[in-house]
């Protein structure tokens, strides 16, 4: 596979594989300075258990960390090229409890919520333009039961937390993460968790 073995970006110990790092640089500097919070589904402590989920996944930087604190994760991705590498990233840290698949979204989403069961917890690292309607919508069939949500754009954010709050989710943290001094940039990684009633 074309492409370096070692890009530089290290998740959760494990050296990344990828073709092009410049999405990756931001990400990594999100898990190396929130102490994979994404991950570990904000600051209010680490999460663990049965099955978590990894939307937009990309190349695997936050699937191979909670490989580590999940019995089953199931990593999507649109990129054939990064689920390419995301499959080699997992194989290269002995992770076998992941698995990753080339799909859309929201397709995936629609085909596969009714039969999950339990979903403990999910991460979603969409681009720029937030998630789709038919994402947010496959989120909320789903229920999982703690929602971890990375972001690179405020405004497709705060659009995105309004459907999944009107949805049943409420606010537990949020880390913002200034790392491209006079620019307009930010990285914001909020957990979100089932409300009560």
């Amino acid at each position: 596979m074309a492409g370096r073995a070692g890009c530089g970006l290290v998740a959760d110990g494990d050296p990344l594989g990828a073709d092009d790092d410049r999405g990756l640089a931001a990400r990594g500097v999100v898990t190396d300075l929130g102490g994979d919070r994404a991950a570990q589904g904000g600051t209010r402590g680490e999460v663990r258990g049965d099955v978590s989920i990894d939307l937009y996944c990309g190349v695997g930087l936050f699937t191979l960390p909670l490989a580590r604190r999940f019995k089953s994760v199931i990593g999507i991705e649109a990129n054939r090229k990064a689920t390419d590498f995301a499959r080699l990233n997992l194989k290269n840290a002995d992770l076998t409890n992941a698995s990753v698949v080339t799909a859309r979204v929201g397709d995936w989403l629609k085909q596969n919520s009714g039969s999950l069961g339990t979903v403990d917890f999910l991460l979603l690292d969409p681009p720029r333009t937030g998630a789709e309607n038919k994402d947010i919508q496959g989120i909320l069939a789903l229920r999982p039961n703690q929602i971890s949500y990375v972001s690179c754009d405020p405004a497709t954010l705060a659009r995105d937390l309004k459907k999944l709050i009107a949805g049943g989710y409420e606010l537990k943290s949020v880390d913002a993460f200034y790392m491209f001094p006079q620019t307009h940039h930010v990285e914001t990684v909020v957990r979100l968790g089932l409300t009560l009633n």
